[in-house]
């Protein structure tokens, strides 16, 4: 078995994780992935950053 690694995402990850959303069968009906993002990706990440259940 495959050890899983992983991090606390940064906005620098934002495109790869969207892009990974978009991919999925369910995610191309409803993300966009288009360069540059568009606002509303980047105001929910700093959203979800300053969660404090996320950051405790």
């Amino acid at each position: 078995m495959t050890n899983l690694v992983y991090k606390i995402a940064e906005k620098e990850d934002l495109a790869d994780i969207v892009y990974l959303l978009y991919n999925d069968e369910l995610g191309k009906s409803r993300e966009s992935f288009v360069t540059p993002l568009p606002q509303y990706y980047i105001d929910a990440f700093k959203d979800i950053s300053r969660d404090q259940i996320r950051n405790s």
